[in-house]
């Protein structure tokens, strides 16, 4: 190695002589030795393909091919004598990995002169990629004519490629008379092209025509694309088992999101069809055939032990290795959910937080959701409904129906937000889709004209929809209209079978107008046992209305003995939550020293506490016997 080498030759000239002993060019003979030292020589200068090139052909610190490289070296050398010879194929396999975003200029510019070199002896695919590059212009100057040209040549060749460019670029004529020519050959490539074409214009039954027919001519894409469109059923009518016979034919062919797929079918399709074995089996070729992210499928197997005999340690373990997934972001929530239930380990909310955390800043919308409830509620962290507000919003930008209704209940309330019934009715109407929670709160809006405008026969469907699905709440609501006639005609007994629902899910609000009903004999026969019971029921449960109710009923003495002490246990419970008249009851006592020791001060601080909520009969108390604020 000559001493003028290592000090006057750029680095990219020391490639240049390393690539000629390492493959034998230039009229040199092959040395990996020289090749090894020139290329150390090019990497002290900075060169960053010097060093990728020593980490790709030898073992670290030798000029010994590593083994990787040993049994593809000939083959190799093969195809860079062949470009060095000019071969169009050659020079295309050789530079086409070269002009990738991330290859510098250097590299990029052997690249592009080994693709033009290929395109210009008419070789469709460097035709094609010259083509592009010159349409892009991102790393030489655009020059759409000349593209144009290139890609033309290339669809005239019956490249699919370059005609599919084509007809995108506008020149449907030139490109449907490409696909025509091929397509009269049985040639299954063109044939699939012209299926998407005709999807495009919506001519949905000749597009299955053509993709089923590609398909059945060995179209690997055609086939997954079919059993696609026999899945989803959104163009036809749904066939899960010509989607799976699709499937597998792709998968025979090795494609791995047909693997996938045919795996969740087999697991989760009609009665008929499924087979856990075959599914875990499926979903494991299609993680070992690259497609990583069936790591989860395979963890979700053993978690459930679909397929497979149980094993949450496995579970652990591969969904682990889903992580390395170009989209880890679906382990990373499924690792929270395993942290979460305690399964794989002890319950650990600080390590399921953390999973919960990356996969919510990975914009996960279920991540996002669950991270917001975390903050809502304060589940291992503090509660923070700033922070709650935020996550719902991003989920909300996915769709999320769960984070929707929970902005809606914000804007609503005003809690965080500004009141905004508007944007509150808006969240809710998405969400309704979804949630039968939803479709209730939406009917409230209804009901009471909150951002749209007041109209109970809407309010009733909404009510009647989601009191249908099982939403207690709905139940309850509808209970309601029925009581007092709204959008419906006034009917006791309907209302207290709507109650009655919702009072075997335990809706307090459902015990106390029920009971309220008995108590009074309104559509019913009287009956204070019953009623009692139901009071006690919500009460115990923490209804400050049925523990006023409650604590009255003792007070008078109306059913149940005479009781002032008990009367003042309950009309406390419900005055914490700030109900008015179990305030002015408790000053009642105290002013008169019923069931308390009397206390005439206390007694007036209280009479002002439930007159400043707007209680009349407190104001009337203390305006009849002019009694000033302590």
């Amino acid at each position: 190695m000559k001493l003028f080498d290592r000090i006057f030759k750029s680095s990219n000239d020391l490639i240049e002589i390393a690539t000629q002993y390492l493959f034998g060019l230039g009229g040199k003979d092959v040395n990996l030795s020289l090749t090894h030292q020139y290329l150390v020589m090019a990497a002290e200068k900075g060169n960053v393909n010097a060093v990728n090139t020593l980490e790709l052909f030898f073992k670290p610190g030798t000029d010994e091919l590593c083994s990787e490289m040993k049994n593809g070296f000939e083959a190799l050398r093969r195809l860079r004598l062949a470009v060095e010879a000019g071969e169009p194929e050659a020079c295309f396999l050789y530079g086409i990995g070269k002009l990738s975003d991330d290859a510098d200029e250097y590299m990029y510019s052997k690249g592009l002169n080994w693709v033009k070199l290929s395109a210009d002896k008419n070789y469709p695919p460097a035709m094609f990629a010259y083509g592009c590059e010159l349409l892009k212009g991102k790393r030489i100057p655009q020059n759409r004519h000349l593209g144009i040209e290139y890609v033309k040549k290339a669809a005239e060749k019956d490249d699919i490629k370059a005609i599919r460019l084509l007809y995108s670029l506008g020149e449907e004529i030139l490109a449907l008379r490409a696909i025509n020519r091929i397509v009269a050959n049985d040639n299954p490539e063109g044939i699939h092209l012209l299926a998407q074409i005709k999807l495009s214009e919506d001519n949905h039954p000749e597009a299955i025509s053509l993709m089923e027919k590609a398909a059945t001519l060995g179209d690997k894409e055609a086939m997954f694309n079919i059993a696609v469109i026999y899945d989803n059923g959104e163009i036809c009518n749904k066939d899960p088992y010509k989607a799976a016979m699709w499937y597998k034919r792709a998968a025979e062919l090795g494609d791995a999101q047909s693997m996938d797929n045919l795996g969740y079918l087999l697991e989760k399709g009609p009665a008929d069809l499924r087979n856990e074995k075959a599914a875990f089996e499926w979903y494991e070729k299609a993680a070992e055939n690259g497609l990583t992210g069936a790591w989860n499928d395979v963890a979700t197997c053993y978690k459930r032990g679909v397929g497979v005999p149980q094993s949450f340690e496995k579970a652990k373990e591969y969904y682990l290795k889903a992580i390395d997934s170009e989209n880890p972001e679906r382990a990373y929530y499924n690792l929270f959910l395993l942290y979460t239930d305690g399964i794989a380990t002890s319950s650990n909310t600080k390590e399921s937080l953390s999973w919960l955390r990356k996969a919510a800043e990975m914009g996960v919308p279920e991540a996002c959701w669950h991270l917001g409830m975390h903050y809502k509620i304060g589940i291992g962290v503090q509660q923070d409904l700033n922070q709650a507000f935020r996550w719902f919003n991003i989920a909300t930008e996915k769709e999320h129906p769960g984070a929707m209704y929970e902005i809606g209940q914000m804007y609503l309330s005003g809690t965080v937000v500004e009141n905004n019934d508007k944007m509150g009715y808006e969240y809710l109407l998405k969400a309704s889709k979804y949630l039968p929670e939803a479709m209730g709160r939406l009917g409230h809006c209804y009901s009471n004209g909150l951002g749209c405008k007041q109209d109970y026969t809407k309010a009733l469907e909404c009510y009647t929809i989601a009191a249908n699905a099982g939403n207690a709440e709905a139940q309850y609501d509808l209970g309601v209209c029925y009581r007092r006639g709204e959008g419906v005609p006034q009917d006791f007994s309907k209302a207290i079978e709507w109650y009655e629902k919702a009072i075997n899910q335990g809706h307090t609000g459902a015990m106390v107008n029920y009971a309220i009903l008995l108590d009074n004999g309104i559509g019913v026969e009287k009956d204070h046992k019953k009623a009692f019971e139901l009071y006690k029921n919500a009460a115990e449960a923490d209804n400050y209305q049925a523990q006023f109710c409650l604590g009255d009923m003792y007070f008078q003495g109306r059913y149940v003995p005479q009781d002032y002490s008990e009367a003042i246990r309950w009309f406390t419970l419900a005055a914490q939550k700030g109900e008015p008249d179990s305030i002015f009851h408790i000053a009642i006592c105290y002013a008169e020293g019923l069931g308390v020791e009397r206390d005439i001060e206390h007694a007036i601080r209280l009479f002002y506490e439930a007159a400043d909520l707007g209680w009349q009969p407190a104001i009337d108390v203390i305006q009849q016997n002019r009694i000033p604020r302590p």
